[in-house]
Order: structure tokens, then C-alpha cells, then sequence
């Protein structure tokens, strides 16, 4: 304590981080306060959020699986159910789910219910179910519409099912709702979505916006919206703008990546395809 390692301090400290956005800070201070007091659940509780935000659900799982009867909420079941989903257990989340449903039975949680919402939403898309998880996107939106990501969700599932429209319209409306429209991930699929609609001028301008909002350690998700505003580039005969666009993609992810993921010959062949259709005008 003299030398002020505080676990309470370093802790809280990981929240506010959380909270802003920055995970790799608020992980590294939830990682001292567990240095400090390595039976501290919620500290770990915590970190396995962030540690699931940040792509890395093994080592969330495992911190979950320690926590999940020291805490009596239903959180670590439904970030159980979450880490399940990402290593595509979908069983094992709707096991996850069920228990955290029995929990929220004592303990309402209005954040958490829309969250299982949601999960229940992509066990059941995960399973061709389509119509069933566009009724559990819709209820995790009218108990949270303020969270974008249940947006996203929605509007993705329904760009699949080739319905752009409603996929915009769900994210437009998102936008006008709460005046945010800082969210990448929400911007580029908007831009997605109006590119399938044939309004290329508005889709670029989104995954333009969306690219410059990412931060810099998101490399792979810049590296597609450069790959659209590219290909949007060269359907509006700007040669020199896609060019430019697609040589920053490229800068932007591992080369062989693209070559084995099949992802530059879909481009290649999507060029080819413009490049007829110009001269073919």
C-alpha cells in the first residue's frame, strides 16, 4: 500500500478504460489488480469482457469458467455463452443461456436480457433459422435501442438475405435516434448496404467515414472498406482513385492471407467485370 499498488485503484482504473474504448490499457490494469489480489472475481470478471471485445475468447473463457459460481449475476453465463458462439459451440451456448435465464428469473437485468436476446439471435441464424433470429435481434433493439451492435447484427443478417433496403433503413435509423454516427463497424456496413442499393456516391462516402474512424490496430476491417471504396472507384470510372485505394489495402493486411482466402481473385475478377461493362459503354 505504501508503494500504492491498490487493487481497488488499479481496478477501477480498468473500468474507466473500458468505458472510453481503450482495451488494451483497461487489460493491462485489470492484470495488475489481479497481480495485486488474484482472488479478485469482478477484476476478472472484467477483464474477461474486455479480453472478448478484443477477439481473444480462450483466455476469456477460461478467466469465466474460474468466476461464473463466484458471482452470482448472470453476466459470466451469458460472456460463457458469447465465448462459446466464437468457437462456434452453439449447443454449449444455448446451455450458457438457459442458466443465465434462470438467473435473471431472480435478478432482472435490462442490459443483460437484451444481450442474451441477442446471442439467442445468433445461435439461431447460425442455425438457418432466419426468421427466428430477426425476432430476437428486433426484441434485444425495444429493450436496448440505444447499442449498435444489435443493429449491426440485424442489418447484416438482413444484407445476407438480400433485403439492402431494410438493412439500411435499420441502421439509418439508428443514426437518427441517438445522433451517433461515429460507430465504423455501423458506417461500413451502411455504406455496404447502399452500394447493393446502386447508390454508389453515399456508400463510398460511408466506408470512406468508417475506414477513418477505425483505429490503427484494426487493420483487417480498413483493409475491406479500402477494397470497396476501391472497386466502388473503378464502377465510377475513377481509375486513379481505386488504384490508389487498392494498393493501401494491400499495405494494410498480409498479402497471402488474401491470396489463400481466395479474396484478390474475387477482386480481380469483379475488376475484369467493370472493365468489360466501360467498354462495353
Amino acid at each position: 500500500n505504501a508503494q500504492g499498488f491498490d487493487a481497488n485503484r488499479y481496478f477501477t482504473q480498468c473500468q474507466l478504460f473500458e468505458a472510453r474504448g481503450d482495451l488494451e490499457t483497461a487489460r493491462q490494469f485489470c492484470l495488475n489488480a489481479l497481480q495485486v489480489r488474484p482472488d479478485f472475481a469482478e477484476a476478472e470478471l472484467v477483464l474477461a469482457r474486455v479480453e472478448l471485445a478484443m477477439g481473444d475468447a480462450a483466455s476469456a473463457e477460461g478467466r469465466l469458467r474460474r468466476v461464473r459460481n463466484r458471482i452470482a449475476t448472470a453476466e459470466p453465463l451469458v460472456l460463457l455463452a458469447r465465448a462459446a458462439l466464437a468457437a462456434e459451440r452453439s449447443g454449449e451456448a444455448e446451455a450458457f443461456l438457459e442458466e443465465a435465464k434462470r438467473r435473471l428469473a431472480d435478478e432482472a437485468n435490462v442490459e443483460l436480457e437484451a444481450h442474451v436476446a441477442m446471442l439467442s439471435g445468433q445461435i439461431m441464424q447460425s442455425q438457418g433459422r432466419y426468421d427466428e433470429a430477426l425476432s430476437q435481434f428486433a426484441r434485444a433493439i425495444a429493450i436496448d435501442p440505444l447499442e449498435p451492435e444489435f443493429r449491426v447484427l440485424d442489418a447484416q443478417l438482413r444484407l445476407r438475405l438480400r433485403d439492402p433496403g431494410s438493412a439500411a433503413q435499420q441502421l439509418t435509423s439508428y443514426i437518427q435516434l441517438t445522433g451517433n454516427d461515429r460507430d465504423p463497424d455501423l458506417r461500413s456496413l451502411l455504406g455496404r448496404a447502399l452500394w447493393a442499393q446502386g447508390n454508389l456516391s453515399a456508400a463510398a462516402g460511408h466506408l470512406a467515414t468508417a475506414h477513418q474512424l477505425r483505429g490503427a490496430r484494426n487493420v483487417e476491417a480498413q483493409a475491406a472498406d479500402l477494397r470497396g471504396l476501391a472497386l466502388i472507384s473503378y464502377a465510377e470510372g475513377d481509375f486513379a482513385g481505386g488504384g490508389l485505394a487498392l494498393r493501401e489495402s494491400f499495405r494494410r493486411e498480409n498479402f497471402s492471407g488474401v491470396l489463400g482466402g481466395n479474396t484478390l481473385l474475387w477482386v480481380l475478377v469483379l475488376l475484369l467485370l467493370v472493365a468489360v461493362h466501360l467498354v462495353g459503354e
